[in-house]
């Protein structure tokens, strides 16, 4: 059986480990006063046994005492202290102040009190009232506060001491454990709402009194579907992660309490609300979808989630396609005996925004339309029923009007009218001079809630992508000289086409073709062969005349070698936005890496003491503080004890006493608690001192092995 005291402080501490501020004199209480609230002191006493409890309340809800040993305070205003564990008996112990919080959550007068949590009938047989319960209350909650359950049995006869002792407490008075059904012992143990919060009336000296606020809550959750997975099903430029929805607590929208975002699912997590009626609109639309800007209501009830079911309208071109064929001659009416009606066009979607470098081998629908003669007398074709000769179903709306989802459109001739030859057939969009021979690529592109065909639905692509150039200069920051044979990785987002690139003895680089042709020994990596991104097939051949670099978003990472060790190495990204342009990076600076610093601090892990008894089971802590770590980089930080007499390690079965914990650096200082459990039962009279190594990888970053450091030492008497 376990003590009371003992069962609280342990319990506590393993499963909340809430250390309380302190010093090297003692523990300093940090008291953070709130509001102040009235205390309503009634004439009426709730009678138990020979004794008796005032009966209080603060802000409307039943107060207790805890402290019945002093006397019954004034009614009047006091101030709210809602640092509980400053006003417990083991002054700043928080976890004594949680069990005090959960257990008045379940007390009479409180939201989770419940009859059947108390024992059913009085310690003399008699039916339970609401004076019993508050009685009950008032006993547990001194005991558990402030240990002080004597004073709130004095005076009650030992009959109902012996009962209250087993069937209320679960404690003998002795301390001993004896009933763990006691609601005193099992109520502590359940968790009070976290909106349930308890505070202190310090009424001076006079008692204790323990009030409480409760804010009922439940959750929101939201789902998002889309309005058309006709459309959007397998289709990646439609997400629907990323949509963002206000929560507002009135209907005009302008008293925001949080926002719902969606995951790749749709879902969003569910968030605590208040209980009551809130406003939702959508704040950011999903990839590919409209922006739905309605403002709709819903209520949240207490303990229960609000799941919001909504779906969004996938944006699309209703437009779809138009092909006029013409006499490349006249630039208009067919020649001769020849016919412009029937030629068949082969148009394919892809869900997915393509070049022509990289599309899939299998179109996601794949039609073939034909031209035919229309009223104005021109010959074109169209996606509509009339044009179609084969292939999948259109894509429409709710008018049956065919549409093109987000994604990326192919169009060539197939098949030539009467009188024409395929070859050299050339398509040339609207408004533009280019004219494009084979096979066309363009995409259908979201533009706020509307989707429109990339230059318009009369085509506006160039037949070939523009390419552009990037350069930069490498120096050291810590002598502003030119680094040499630095190697960097450039890789295209897009593709994922990667080469390696070398700064020259000057530190410079550039992929221009006037400084390193593209076609001089091409991606060979050294500091004076050319670059050349090619399209993701690889059929973008080496041209001399043009950027090395296609458009696109770009990575630029430094790679480790002998001339940047101990650098920080640089990652950066840039794009080619414009034809024959050379983007400049500038100068790339290598900064040096932060050398790590460790301070420690070693005492016994219970007393906190440096002079430690023998036993069988030491547990020593070493609080190691890092300083000055490399962000993003894994550390692994190393104790061991040694025998300060000899210098060696202390062994313990054969084996040295050491601790080791591994970890990745923010960048920020790092404190851990490195714990060394052993059997010091052969170490009396000795002297022990904690070393610690701090590496990563190989290499040795700190040290703190300092046989003379008196915050490291410990001693065994």
């Amino acid at each position: 059986m376990k003590k009371l005291k003992r069962v609280l402080a342990l319990a506590m501490a393993v499963i909340l480990s809430v250390p309380t501020l302190s010093t090297g004199t003692g523990t300093i209480p940090v008291k953070a006063a709130d509001d102040s609230i009235e205390l309503v002191v009634s004439n009426e006493s709730a009678k138990y046994a020979g004794y008796e409890t005032r009966k209080m309340s603060a802000g409307g809800n039943y107060a207790y005492c805890i402290t019945p040993s002093k006397k019954t305070p004034a009614a009047g205003t006091y101030t709210k202290h809602y640092d509980v564990e400053n006003y417990v008996k083991n002054v700043g112990d928080k976890g004594q102040a949680e069990l005090t919080r959960n257990l008045a959550y379940y007390c009479w007068g409180a939201p989770g009190f419940n009859a059947s949590n108390f024992p059913a009938t009085w310690y003399d047989g008699s039916a339970m009232d609401d004076d019993k319960y508050i009685a009950l209350s008032h006993i547990m909650l001194s005991d558990v506060a402030s240990y002080d359950c004597a004073a709130a049995l004095k005076g009650c006869n030992s009959k109902f001491k012996d009962w209250a002792y087993q069937n209320v407490l679960g404690y003998s008075a002795s301390g001993d454990l004896i009933n763990t059904e006691a609601p005193r012992y099992k109520l502590c143990w359940l968790t009070a709402p976290a909106s349930f919060k308890i505070y202190v009336l310090d009424t001076g000296s006079t008692q204790h009194i323990l009030g409480y606020e409760y804010t009922p809550t439940g959750t929101v959750s939201l789902s998002k579907s889309s309005a058309d997975t006709g459309i959007t099903s397998g289709n990646s430029c439609y997400s629907l992660a990323g949509a963002v929805y206000g929560i507002y607590s009135d209907a005009g929208c302008s008293a925001q309490v949080t926002t719902l975002t969606t995951d790749a699912g749709g879902n969003a997590a569910a968030v605590s609300l208040n209980a009551g009626t809130y406003y939702y609109k959508e704040l950011t639309a999903p990839a590919g979808y409209a922006l739905d800007s309605s403002v709709k209501s819903f209520t949240v009830t207490a303990g229960q989630n609000t799941a919001l079911s909504v779906s969004d309208t996938p944006t699309n071109d209703p437009v779809a396609i138009t092909l006029t064929k013409i006499d490349s001659a006249t630039g208009e009416a067919a020649q001769g005996g020849a016919s412009l009606e029937g030629a068949e066009f082969t148009v394919k979607f892809y869900a997915g925004f393509y070049d022509a470098g990289n599309l899939p081998a299998n179109a996601t629908r794949t039609w073939v339309i034909k031209t035919v003669k229309a009223s104005n007398g021109k010959f074109v074709a169209m996606l509509n029923k009339t044009c179609k000769v084969s292939g999948d179903d259109f894509y429409t709306n709710a008018a049956g009007t065919a549409i093109l989802p987000l994604g990326t459109l192919s169009i060539e001739e197939t098949k030539a009218p009467e009188g024409y030859k395929l070859d050299g057939a050339t398509l040339q969009v609207s408004g533009s001079s280019t004219k494009v021979t084979g096979k066309y690529v363009t995409q259908i592109t979201q533009n706020g809630n509307l989707a429109r065909l990339n230059g318009g639905n009369e085509f506006s692509v160039a037949d070939k992508i523009k390419r552009g150039d990037f350069k930069l200069t490498k120096i050291d920051t810590d002598n502003q000289n030119r680094m040499s044979d630095i190697p960097f990785r450039v890789t295209c987002k897009g593709t994922g086409e990667s080469h390696i690139i070398k700064t020259d003895e000057n530190g410079y680089f550039s992929s221009e073709s006037s400084w390193n042709a593209h076609s001089k020994n091409t991606n060979g990596g050294g500091a004076y062969d050319g670059l050349w991104f090619s399209s993701a097939d690889g059929s973008a051949k080496v041209d001399d005349s043009v950027g090395a670099m296609p458009y696109g978003d770009y990575t630029l990472e430094e790679l480790s070698c002998d001339n940047n060790k101990g650098k920080i190495l640089y990652k950066g990204e840039f794009s080619i936005r414009r034809d024959k342009v050379t983007v400049d990076i500038g100068t790339i600076e290598n900064h040096s890496e932060p050398t790590p610093v460790i301070t420690t601090q070693a005492s016994d892990a219970k007393t906190q003491y440096q002079i430690i008894k023998p036993s069988a089971d030491t547990d020593i802590v070493d609080k190691v503080t890092i300083t000055d770590t490399m962000a993003g980089r894994e550390y692994t930080i190393t104790g061991t004890l040694m025998d300060k007499d000899t210098g060696e390690a202390v062994m313990v079965n054969g084996n040295p006493v050491t601790a080791s914990q591994t970890f990745t650096s923010d960048g920020t200082k790092k404190v851990l608690d490195m714990h060394f459990n052993f059997d010091s039962s052969a170490l009396g009279g000795k002297t022990v001192v904690v070393c610690e190594k701090l590496t990563y990888g190989d290499y040795v970053a700190a040290t703190e092995e300092d046989m003379e450091n008196k915050d490291q030492t410990i001693y065994f008497p």
